[in-house]
């Protein structure tokens, strides 16, 4: 099964979300495959960027530039894409986002054209090494530290119909399961996680009332804690597999699950 970022997959179902980092997912470009025993093609989900909006249009993070090399302006850059050796290729231009203080007015990105490009491999962990033509010095490349590398939504390539999503679309899906002839709401999707089984996994936060379901000491607990920005949360990893997530629906923002008996209770954790 396929995994990874822009490109990536998560195992299960598949989704591409155009970014995404390691731990916690943020909108990079990464794809998640959904496995099983299903004929239909394993879902995967695209590494997932980070998405955000600029003069009406939105923007997908693919890299971010984690500091300087060497004495002629180079810079090293953390790719958040599994499209990596497409979006980073001498001669083409690339979007570039300034990281901005917090004094500092948020400028638009602005295009840099690629005159060199390497990969290198550090304690395991991939990296490129570019030269940006507007890049003349190490000076110059050190405050470009924290600058994200970025392509436009609508230029994301292609998904595979319901076997294939991004990463930032999932994030806040709500989640429900059905029981009888009705559906429960069970909660939110907030994180997503690779590299944990045969199937990438779903964090999700559970709804209050679900949480009491699951735990029923729960409610009791938080209760007598109070209300307050400091409580913490209940949720549950579930496996992006096709079995177990049988529906998602990124356009109506939910999707519904179908856990075996004992897995959401055997999943279940605190988070503060």
């Amino acid at each position: 099964q396929q995994r990874r970022q822009e490109k990536g997959m998560v195992s299960g179902l598949a989704c591409r979300a155009g970014l995404r980092g390691a731990g916690r997912p943020g909108a990079r470009a990464r794809r998640l495959g959904l496995g099983g025993g299903s004929r239909q093609p394993a879902r995967r989900v695209g590494v997932r960027a980070t998405e955000s909006k600029s003069s009406d249009v939105s923007w997908v993070e693919v890299g971010v530039i984690t500091g300087a090399h060497g004495l002629r302006g180079e810079v090293r850059v953390k790719p958040l894409t599994d499209s990596a050796e497409e979006r980073f290729q001498a001669g083409t231009r690339s979007w570039v986002k300034r990281k901005a203080s917090f004094f500092e007015a948020d400028e638009d990105p602005e295009q840099m054209e690629i005159q060199f490009v390497r990969s290198v491999t550090t304690r395991g962990q991939l990296a490129y090494l570019l030269k940006l033509d507007q890049v003349s010095s190490r000076e110059e490349a050190e405050e470009m530290k924290g600058t994200s590398l970025l392509v436009k939504t609508d230029e994301r390539e292609k998904l595979d119909g319901d076997s294939e999503f991004y990463v930032q679309d999932l994030l806040g899906l709500r989640v429900r399961v059905k029981e009888g002839d009705a559906f429960t709401e069970v909660g939110r999707v907030v994180d997503l996680y690779d590299g944990t089984g045969a199937h990438d996994t779903l964090d999700i936060e559970l709804c209050e009332a679900f949480a009491t379901k699951v735990k029923p000491s729960w409610g009791e607990r938080q209760q007598s804690k109070g209300k307050g920005k400091g409580k913490a949360k209940l949720c549950v990893l579930v496996p992006f597999a096709r079995e177990i997530v049988p529906v998602v629906d990124t356009g109506k923002g939910f999707c519904e699950i179908n856990p075996p008996e004992g897995l959401l209770e055997a999943c279940v954790y605190k988070k503060k």
